[in-house]
């Protein structure tokens, strides 16, 4: 008779049930497979990686406060990324009194193209790129400009998640798309240079 060798992998069906049954060892587990996944959200959001990480903190609490709503016929990525972007705006609205939102009659002196900027650029630069410059977006910019180009929310419930207006979230929309193309610009342009000094 052949024995099998028992393995030592754990099944997801496993931690779910250790977190269903709030037992550390599962959660740290179920932490230990999506924090990357729950990170490379949060960074969207975030000014930094020490903001990002204080995100994933909070919104793994979140994850196994809330373990019992999750239904398991569902993707859990999608939940928790569904978590963790909640967990950004609450991040957001603890932080709101330090914003200085734009507001439509502002929006109408912004540019939503930069004159020197090409759409040709983004295919030269990388991802990780990109999100330096996000990153570098003002927190009202870069919440509304993740929420509406990334995560697909349009105007309206962007306003309600923030609790702002509408064309608040439409001109600070408007102004992080200005800023990003000015800078991808000057970024592309500044590496060619760069290139053919070495040519």
């Amino acid at each position: 008779m052949i024995f099998k060798k028992r393995t030592n992998a754990v099944t997801w069906q496993e931690i779910l049930e250790g977190c269903l049954r709030r037992e550390a060892k599962a959660q740290r587990q179920l932490f230990e497979r999506y924090a990357n996944f729950a990170k490379n959200t949060c960074l969207r959001y975030a000014q930094n990686e020490v903001e990002a990480e204080e995100m994933v903190s909070d919104g793994f609490l979140k994850v196994f406060d809330k373990i019992e709503k999750y239904d398991p016929a569902q993707p859990f990525e999608g939940w928790l990324k569904r978590l963790m972007v909640n967990t950004a705006i609450d991040y957001f609205r603890r932080n709101t009194h330090k914003i200085s939102w734009v507001d439509v009659e502002d929006a109408s002196q912004v540019p939503w193209v930069d004159s020197n900027y090409k759409d040709e650029y983004l295919m030269t630069i990388t991802a990780d790129e990109i999100m330096v410059f996000v990153q570098r977006l003002p927190m009202s910019y870069r919440t509304v400009f993740s929420l509406s180009v990334v995560e697909g929310y349009n105007h309206n419930e962007i306003a309600e998640m923030l609790g702002i207006s509408e064309s608040a979230s439409r001109s600070n929309l408007s102004k992080a798309k200005a800023k990003l193309q000015s800078w991808i610009s000057a970024y592309v342009v500044q590496q060619d240079e760069i290139t053919h000094k070495h040519e």
